[in-house]
């Protein structure tokens, strides 16, 4: 099968260093011998794993890059201004109350940004702690009064911790090892405890007529999750799905724009006068959530 090269669609290329990337095999179950499919934009090719389903980079930048990457990703990548939350958080406060796991439960968000889901969390009578690689990001929600928290990676939660409720939120797509991050949060989880990963749906690739945006934005990704692949690491890691959704569509509102472009303007957008007009925009975005399939949601359960 010949290579396909995608074009262009996000204007945040990376420009890794070609010269210092590490192979890997499937970085769920270790198959080896997958044949690329796709050369992304910035260069890197896509192959889909024969066993879990998953597509992954069978080469990636080295750890090196990625520190350095995620060291200041949302002041230099992102570049979101502080108002702006993840619009899942309305749909997994809503599944977590009623499977009965909010008040007095523990909580930790790994990878918690700017920290609006331990906030909203924390309105509900939940008990939260956080980690998070980003020394801004970690600034910042120490001035909101968020202080249980850790610097770095889940690797820096002690063993000794045990929480009811962990949150991936948008994050296992980013490492290197994912499968180590699965198997570190639920060590740290409470029998009966629950792990939520929210993730981009890898299967949207498998459409017939797709135009893969999945693998023309957000250029930082590693590797994408499929329907096929969550069934798979929950029988690997013995734990239950008891929450399988596929829901939305990708967010290419200035998908053209530059970082420092799109800054600027989503800043606009919450000056008086400007604010109901993306107010709007956020509320159709609310209401076809649930419609799409651009992203996975699942909860797995430690029994």
């Amino acid at each position: 099968m010949s290579l396909k090269f995608l074009q262009k669609l996000d204007a945040r290329i990376l420009d890794w260093e070609l010269d210092d990337l590490i192979v890997r095999d499937c970085p769920f179950c270790k198959t080896k011998g997958d044949s690329p499919v796709f050369v992304r934009p910035d260069k890197l090719m896509v192959a889909k794993c024969a066993v879990c389903k998953a597509w992954y980079l069978p080469q990636v930048p080295s750890p090196r890059q990625i520190e350095m990457f995620y060291s200041s990703y949302d002041k230099t990548h992102r570049r979101t201004p502080p108002s702006v939350k993840a619009d899942y958080i309305p749909m997994l406060i809503s599944k977590l109350y009623q499977l009965n796991h909010l008040k007095e439960k523990r909580f930790l968000d790994v990878g918690f940004g700017r920290g609006h889901f331990l906030s909203e969390i924390k309105k509900h009578g939940g008990k939260i702690a956080g980690v998070e690689l980003d020394r801004e990001m970690i600034s910042y929600t120490v001035k909101r009064g968020l202080l249980d928290i850790w610097q770095g990676t889940i690797f820096d939660v002690p063993l000794s911790e045990r929480f009811d409720v962990i949150l991936l939120g948008d994050l296992i797509e980013h490492l290197i090892n994912p499968s180590e991050l699965l198997s570190r949060a639920i060590s740290l989880l409470n029998q009966g405890g629950l792990l939520a990963i929210i993730t981009p749906n890898g299967a949207t690739a498998d459409i017939d007529d797709s135009d893969l945006v999945i693998f023309r934005v957000d250029l930082e990704h590693l590797q994408y999750l499929t329907p096929e692949t969550i069934h798979f690491l929950a029988e690997k890691f013995q734990v239950n799905v008891i929450h399988f959704q596929e829901y939305g569509y990708p967010n290419l509102f200035e998908i053209d724009k530059k970082p420092a472009d799109m800054w600027m303007t989503r800043t606009i957008a919450t000056i008086p006068g400007f604010s109901v007009a993306n107010k709007f925009r956020q509320w159709i975005t609310y209401c076809f959530r649930k419609t799409g399939r651009y992203h996975l949601f699942s909860i797995l359960k430690k029994e």
